[in-house]
């Protein structure tokens, strides 16, 4: 039901289907650390030019850090994810099984000896992501690419998001629903 000026309005699930939008996630990947240790940088500076109280002081940090954090924003790329159907889910994994190298890996993981791995992460990943991904589009081997050259961080970031996306509910913490 959602809430009118009428009072409480029943929706059929034809309604609901149709309101329904697919989850979708972001991933910012900054391209350019040099931006970022600027910005922090000028963000000290302009505190300590607030600390000051001079207000030409404080109007030049001020310029100098929105400069920094624009630099910062041209230097990041946003990465859109899109959740599958759970179905399409399913059948990427079951495509994926994982290695007896995988459940030796996840029980090391855990530390739990009954531990299994839900997938063959080196080929999941890449799929997951390419399936997913909705801006920029990449291919398998693209997203393998990627996998192979970024930095662990960065790849486990943009691999995180896209199983978040298809894993994780929206976060209603906060919201009030009455």
């Amino acid at each position: 039901m959602i809430q009118t000026d009428d009072g409480p309005q029943k929706l059929t699930y034809a309604q609901y289907k149709a309101k329904k939008k697919p989850r979708e996630v972001t991933y910012p990947l900054v391209t350019d650390n040099d931006a970022v240790a600027a910005f922090r940088l000028a963000d000290v500076n302009l505190r300590k030019a607030k600390l000051s109280g001079e207000q030409q002081q404080i109007d030049a940090a001020q310029k100098a850090a929105d400069e920094a954090e624009e630099a910062v924003r041209e230097a990041t790329l946003i990465f859109r994810l899109r959740a599958l159907p759970r179905d399409v889910y399913a059948e990427l994994k079951a495509e994926h099984p994982p290695t007896e190298d995988d459940h030796a890996e996840q029980r090391e993981y855990t530390g739990d000896a009954k531990a299994k791995a839900a997938w063959h992460t080196k080929t999941f990943g890449p799929a997951l992501v390419s399936a997913c991904l909705v801006e920029p589009e990449a291919t398998v081997e693209e997203a393998d690419e990627m996998r192979r050259e970024w930095n662990e961080a960065e790849w486990n970031g943009l691999y995180g998001s896209a199983i978040g996306v298809n894993r994780d509910a929206t976060d209603t913490a906060g919201l009030v629903f009455s």
